[in-house]
C-alpha cells in the first residue's frame, strides 16, 4: 500500500498479500480496486542470514539484483 501513496490509511484488512514459502510474493487482493493485484510485483528476499523482506514495485519485467559490499 506504500506504492499507492496511501500506506497504512487504508486498513491492512482491505489487502492480502502472500508470501508462502516456495512461492512467489505476490499481492493477492485490494479490497475495492481488483485492478491493483495486475498492477504491482512483489519479490521477497533475504538481505541477511536470519531477515527476510519483500520489495513492491509498479509494473513488471523488472529483476532485483544485489551485491554483497563485504
Amino acid at each position: 500500500m506504500k506504492g499507492t501513496g496511501e500506506g497504512l490509511s487504508r486498513p491492512l484488512h482491505r489487502f492480502d498479500v502472500s508470501l508462502a514459502p516456495g512461492e512467489p510474493a505476490r499481492l493477492l487482493r485490494v479490497g475495492d480496486a481488483p485492478a491493483e493485484v495486475l498492477r504491482w510485483c512483489l519479490e521477497a528476499f533475504s538481505p541477511a542470514p536470519g531477515w527476510v523482506a519483500a520489495l513492491a514495485a509498479e509494473g513488471s519485467g523488472w529483476a532485483l539484483n544485489g551485491w554483497d559490499w563485504k
